[in-house]
């Protein structure tokens, strides 16, 4: 498969081409040991699953919509499949689903006022997407554009907004009206779902002062002669109960849901209780059958009964497929109701769309619910830690007993083979190594008297020390602290600052200390107990900013700082206690980096280049900043949003994972194929993939398994020289194009590496099939 390689790349090429009649053999052997690998460049979407929001059945296939997710499940052969930006949605963040079966299409409705229409195969499989995007970047409309409702009447789709009632033509794929509605101080009046009798379109609203609660009922009359744009003609209609829920049209009548009272319909002008309920939430949806009744304890549909279970909790949408209920629920998913009970049908996927810090260590990824000084208890039965095994693409979480708050920093220490975790207020826990499965061990770890169980961040050093901050203390306590490989603790005086947020050690034995925004930074030796504060002024620190969110140590020892004003770097952590110590913000064509740019979050790849998070998307630069190699937003890009939280790179894959959004509008998180690597500290072992390249690829080839800025030779059969590149960390990468910049033809190609310091060498062979 490989050949190592102790020779010059003369020698190398002599050699292979010697030995050319044995590749097709060798090749075969070659592709059959070789797993799958992401392809570099692509995205994947890593969001939770059980935030349902809408539901629709398309013959034996079910589409299920979640807060920021999206997928279909087959009820022949029970597959699952993953829908996002990446296969061609325009956005993220689906509120509504509709079918509409006389096109086979899906209308896709976005919290964000997006449309979508997403055609069907015969097979009832996604293919090709019709944007409607008028709402979304309209100028003159409000901030809230969300669709809360779709109503079909005809060939129109009345479609409920934030700002009022919008009807979408859906034969010509446009807005045809839009009805704005006003509260009488100007600001836009919500409308949250609309409701078609023989005679009438009835409105459910906001209350129309923003001071009232509940929810308000209007109407008016289809009629030629009458606008229904006009305000005017729209009359209120008294409310059956002040917990009015949800309106629907049940043969030709108005039905309405009160919370806690039950069902009623509108006759005559007035109000009956058709149906008695105590339930807190009362919702109704219209079936072929009749009216379908969904409380968060049971959903009840003519000719099936009730269908009860735990898994119910808060019902977004209900539909009757057959005998089968198909349930969107808030809290659970997708879930499907048979035979008097819900299963919960969902992809793999984290428990919840917001994480507060990322971290990463071999194979692995942590995400942390909370941050460093946050006291947010956890709900129900969330767990507080998600874990994500990167190679088996299997997230495990487990609640833990007794731990009210989330876990808020992590660190490895691979001699245990162990994952620390801490909490603020919840104490200092531990992982074993290999446990990232459906269900993950956490113990608890005892702390001496003397050390605080809010703990504030952790680190780990290459000896193998845990470090970490600790808050809520006295003045006079010390706040840093270390755990030492032995076990035991020891605790530092000369901290005892309580707000510290993060900590880097760096490879001189300091630990720099990055305290809560507006802090500036410290570097404390614990040789020495030397300690320094870093601000502003010219010859201490020199930072651009005393607010500070980021802190990352990249593979040169380099510290890097991400301020509100953008990146600036050590670049000599050495001489942090000299007389004067400045940063300097690295310089790309004769300015600062992204400057005035707010600097949220930092991380290194293997090729040690940066990777740097803000609030206006995602920039990958070269080592020293100077070079801009990407730049991903939400418009170019399948990121789901540009306010990056949280970075975290896997050494062994590459994978950058991105945490997007903000705790009250998370937008989950996705992952990004880098063509960097943790470099191999020697040439052993080469992976090329993909391997054959199909007539259908049209990425790029990895070649992963390098040392660092080893030199990447591509032959052909001739033995000429196609392409040369270097590693990036441990992997290099090559578009499949020659120097000339034509398109590799079908053949076998020669893969040789040689070490940079031309000590060593490794080959592998390559198909390309066009």
């Amino acid at each position: 498969m490989h050949e190592k390689l102790y020779f010059s790349y003369t020698n190398i090429k002599h050699s292979l081409i010697q030995s050319w009649l044995l590749l097709p053999v060798l090749l075969v052997s070659f592709l059959l040991c070789y797993p799958s690998f992401a392809q570099i460049g692509s995205w994947q979407t890593h969001v939770s699953y059980q935030s349902g929001r809408s539901v629709a059945v398309v013959g034996t296939t079910v589409y299920a919509a979640t807060q920021n997710g999206f997928f279909y499940y087959s009820k022949t052969n029970g597959e699952i499949t993953t829908l996002g930006k990446q296969d061609g949605l325009s956005d993220i963040g689906i509120s509504r689903l509709l079918y509409l079966p006389d096109q086979k299409r899906l209308l896709i409705a976005y919290q964000n006022g997006n449309i979508d229409f997403l055609n069907l195969s015969d097979t009832n499989e996604p293919g090709t997407v019709n944007n409607v995007n008028t709402i979304v970047t309209a100028s003159a409309l409000p901030i809230a554009r969300g669709i809360n409702h779709i109503n079909r009447v005809g060939s129109s789709a009345y479609l409920s907004t934030d700002f009022g009632l919008v009807v979408l033509d859906l034969l010509k794929n446009e807005i045809r009206d839009t009805y704005f509605s006003q509260r009488a101080d100007g600001t836009p009046l919500p409308v949250f779902q609309t409701a078609a009798t023989t005679d009438s379109l009835y409105a459910l609203t906001a209350p129309i002062r923003v001071t009232d609660t509940g929810r308000r009922l209007r109407a008016v009359r289809f009629a030629a002669n009458l606008n229904i744009a006009d305000p005017a003609n729209w009359k209120p209609v008294p409310e059956p109960g002040q917990q009015l829920e949800s309106i629907v049209s049940n043969q030709g009548r108005l039905s309405a849901s009160v919370n806690g009272q039950g069902i009623y319909e509108r006759q005559s002008g007035g109000w009956v209780l058709t149906q008695a309920l105590t339930s807190p939430l009362i919702r109704q949806f219209p079936s072929a059958t009749g009216l379908l009744v969904v409380t968060n304890q049971a959903v009840t549909a003519p000719g099936i009964g009730s269908v009860t279970g735990s898994l119910l909790s808060d019902p977004r949408e209900a539909l009757v497929d057959g005998t089968t209920v198909w349930v969107a629920d808030a809290s659970s998913g997708l879930l499907a109701g048979n035979a008097g009970t819900f299963q919960r049908i969902t992809p793999e996927g984290p428990t919840r769309d917001f994480f507060a810090q990322l971290y990463t260590y071999a194979q692995t990824l942590i995400a942390l619910p909370t941050g460093p000084l946050d006291v947010t208890l956890l709900s129900g039965s969330q767990p507080p830690v998600n874990v994500l095994s990167v190679s088996a693409e299997r997230w495990a979480s487990s609640p833990v007993a007794g731990l009210a708050r989330g876990f808020n920093a992590a660190a490895y220490i691979s001699a245990e083979q162990k994952l620390y975790l801490s909490s603020f207020g919840g104490g200092l826990w531990s992982q074993i190594d290999g446990q990232a499965t459906t269900v993950v061990a956490t113990t608890a770890v005892a702390l001496p008297a003397t050390i605080s169980p809010f703990i504030t961040s952790l680190a780990s050093d290459i000896d193998g020390n845990l470090w970490l901050t600790t808050g809520r203390t006295t003045s006079t306590q010390a706040t840093l602290h270390v755990r030492r490989p032995d076990g035991q603790f020891q605790s530092f005086p000369a901290v005892n600052q309580t707000n510290i947020v993060q900590i880097v050690p760096d490879d001189n034995g300091f630990l720099w200390l990055r305290p809560d925004l507006g802090g500036g930074l410290q570097v404390f030796d614990p040789q020495t107990n030397r300690i320094r504060f870093l601000g502003t002024g010219t010859g201490q620190g020199g930072l651009l900013t005393n607010t500070i969110r980021a802190l990352s140590k990249d593979r040169t020892g380099a510290i890097w700082v991400g301020t509100d004003l953008g990146p600036t770097v050590f670049d000599n952590p050495a001489g942090a206690f000299d007389v004067a110590i400045d940063a300097q913000p690295p310089v790309i064509n004769g300015r600062r980096l992204l400057a005035s740019e707010l600097i949220t979050a930092i991380a290194v790849d293997g090729g040690n280049r940066k990777w740097l998070g803000t609030r206006s998307g995602l920039y990958h630069v070269a080592p020293d900043g100077s070079q801009l190699l990407n730049t991903f937003t939400a418009a170019n890009s399948p990121l789901p949003n540009n306010m990056v939280q949280a970075l975290a790179i896997e050494p062994i894959s590459g994978k950058v994972f991105i945490e997007t959004g903000t705790a009250d509008r998370p937008n989950g998180l996705v992952s990004y194929q880098g063509t960097a690597t943790e470099p191999a500290s020697a040439l052993s072992n080469l992976t090329i993939f993909p391997n054959p390249v199909r007539p259908d690829f049209t990425g790029t080839v990895g070649i992963n398994g390098l040392t660092d800025n080893a030199t990447v030779k591509i032959l052909d059969a001739g033995g000429q020289l196609v392409y040369e590149t270097r590693s990036q960390g441990g992997t290099a990468t090559w578009s499949l194009r020659d120097y000339r910049g034509r398109m590799a033809q079908t053949g076998i190609y020669l893969v040789v590496v040689v070490s940079a310091d031309g000590s060593e060498g490794l080959a592998g062979k390559l198909a390309v099939i066009r």
